[in-house]
């Protein structure tokens, strides 16, 4: 996909690398998820795009919630557009940089090893975000949660939630787009 076709407020979701991503991707597919194509792990939100340089990107990652530029050369991602409607990038760069200081959630793998067996585990609401966090909170401050707040977001809700509007959220998308929407976008097969 081409940076100047993702829109602000897109959330990127990058393929799982490492061997703790297959570890814990293996369990909630056996545990949560049997359907999951466990391709996608890290998300990041499209901020702003800008010409020379292509998009800044707010995501949560070990020192804690940054705007990056993103790599699109060295990045495999799909793109999830969750709203409904078009998002203005001063509307993200606020959100954005309400976010900034916040830490990283250092206990986000045993989090996530809890959900796996104990799925009604409630989510502690505090200022530290795992990427997944940072994600489901844009899509609650943007106006379309994707759970409930004391939920603890796991990247096969998000699957799950998207798959079931897909088709809703392709058909808006698609009258916006001058593209293919069933290339450029994730496609319900492949998440």
């Amino acid at each position: 996909m081409k940076g100047h076709e993702i829109k602000p407020g897109d959330i990127l979701m990058f393929k799982g690398r490492g061997i703790i991503y297959r570890v814990l991707s293996l369990l909630l597919r056996m545990k949560r998820a049997p359907n999951w194509s466990q391709w996608g792990w890290h998300l990041a939100i499209a901020v702003e795009y800008h010409r020379n340089n292509g998009w800044i990107i707010a995501e949560a990652l070990a020192h804690g919630v940054s705007l990056n530029w993103l790599d699109e050369k060295d990045s495999d991602f799909r793109v999830l557009r969750w709203l409904k409607r078009d998002v203005h990038s001063t509307e993200v760069r606020r959100w954005a940089a309400s976010q900034a200081a916040c830490k990283y959630d250092v206990l986000a793998y045993v989090w996530t090893a809890i959900q796996i067996f104990w799925p009604s585990f409630p989510r502690i609401i505090d200022r530290h975000y795992t990427c997944w966090e940072l994600a489901f909170d844009w899509c609650r401050w943007a106006g379309l949660p994707i759970q409930p707040l004391h939920r603890y977001p796991i990247i096969t809700d998000l699957v799950a939630a998207y798959r079931e509007r897909a088709e809703e959220l392709l058909t808006y998308n698609d009258a916006a787009a001058p593209y293919d929407r069933l290339t450029n976008y994730a496609r319900r097969a492949d998440l």
